[in-house]
């Protein structure tokens, strides 16, 4: 006669199987949190060091200007943009607006090939659409601006911008925030992305295409025309600026001392072999050396990728509000930007990460003043922020 295992043997392992294998991802998932958390220290790290190099130089931390009405965190949010309406619940859409106050990321408009780069994908994304390649959900996501004519863009119906101008009454491009002056725009040689902005669509420089920065004046009350190295005087205009620096000598914009500076840090946020993402988005060359992963093409495949800035806040909307922006910006481990506060005289800063949870409350909140509720809340959110580098906290 064969001899088998009895049920209650066969019970006893399967029993045991189930449990090693509970371990086993639980563990997993414990070294995956702990990866995600070593990648944000150390990208904190660079940051701080780059923070530390500019204070040296100029006196003071980056004076990111304050984005959107104001840091409110009871203040209503849609789609990003702060209301002017009264206090709201605690809700984290109305937290992160206000925590994205001072932004890391920078954006800026795509070249003067943008409107082909945007039609091309929506073509892409339509032949994809009757090829029936999407599942429902995705349909949807795109439904509503996958015939949306890419002048629509311009329109900008419906919204008040951060300046507080009714975008419906505008008849001109330039109070438009085409550009976010995150802390980036700091720690990078900002009127790079200002040439990037004046190349044709072939990558080449030409002072007849492009953004018109002249007529930006986000760009120009941000912006102090640089002086010629030749003569020491500021240039006429910012068309004339450009027209100095063509496709062949674009790299003399290094030169200028506001810009120089920047070499004393941007060794750290040039990506290694264990890190190839620390700066994500637009990929410019600086000092010979490129700085972010390129990552700013839309997949097809997901269309959603496929981002429209909302005037005003910092959330990327639909194609009948925005313009398509590129962006440069540092991720925490878990994806998110970080974010950055400075009050004026911007002698002292915080940097953190939302950790794993993704939520935070900014550290310009007293958390004992809230209700009982809010401060829960509050506590609960901020559980495993990372924030102060000497404590590891």
């Amino acid at each position: 006669m064969k001899k088998g295992f009895t049920l209650i043997e066969l019970l006893i392992v399967t029993v045991v199987i189930v449990a090693l294998m509970g371990i086993v991802f639980r563990l997993t998932g414990i070294a995956g949190s702990s990866s995600k958390r070593e990648t944000t220290v150390s990208r904190m790290q660079r940051l701080e060091n780059c923070l530390s190099g500019y204070y040296a130089v100029f006196g003071s931390y980056p004076p990111v200007p304050l984005q959107g009405v104001s840091r409110d965190i009871f203040r209503k949010s849609s789609n990003g943009v702060q209301s002017t309406d009264s206090k709201n619940e605690l809700s984290w859409e109305n937290v992160k607006v206000a925590c994205l106050a001072q932004p890391v990321r920078v954006q800026f408009p795509y070249a003067a090939d943008m409107f082909a780069r945007a039609e091309d994908f929506q073509r892409g994304v339509n032949q994809a659409y009757n090829d029936d390649i999407y599942d429902d959900d995705t349909k949807k996501s795109v439904d509503a601006w996958r015939e949306a004519s890419m002048i629509d863009l311009y329109d900008n119906p419906g919204a008040v911008n951060s300046f507080g101008v009714d975008l419906k009454q505008e008849t001109s491009f330039n109070r438009l925030p085409l550009f976010r002056f995150g802390l980036m725009s700091f720690l990078l040689p900002r009127y790079r992305f200002m040439l990037d902005c004046k190349k044709d669509a072939k990558g080449k420089f030409s002072s007849s295409k492009g953004l018109n920065i002249d007529e930006c004046l986000q760009w120009t009350e941000n912006n102090p025309l640089p002086p010629n190295m030749g003569t020491g005087i500021a240039y006429e205009s910012w068309e004339k600026f450009c027209e100095a620096f063509g496709e062949d000598n674009d790299w003399q914009v290094d030169l200028i001392p506001s810009q120089a500076a920047c070499a004393r840090w941007l060794p750290n946020l040039i990506a290694t072999s264990d890190d190839k993402h620390l700066v994500t988005g637009h990929k410019i060359n600086v000092f010979g050396s490129y700085i972010g992963d390129g990552y700013v093409i839309p997949s097809i495949a997901y269309p959603t990728s496929f981002r429209l800035n909302a005037p005003g806040g910092y959330k990327e909307g639909g194609a009948s509000r925005g313009f398509p922006l590129l962006f440069i910006t540092v991720k925490d481990g878990w994806s998110n930007d970080f974010y950055y506060y400075s009050p004026a005289p911007y002698q002292t800063y915080v940097l953190w990460s939302s950790g794993e949870n993704e939520k935070t409350i900014p550290p310009w909140v007293d958390v004992t003043q809230l209700d009982m509720d809010d401060y829960k809340t509050a506590i609960k959110w901020m559980s495993d922020d990372i924030k102060f580098m000497s404590t590891g906290k």
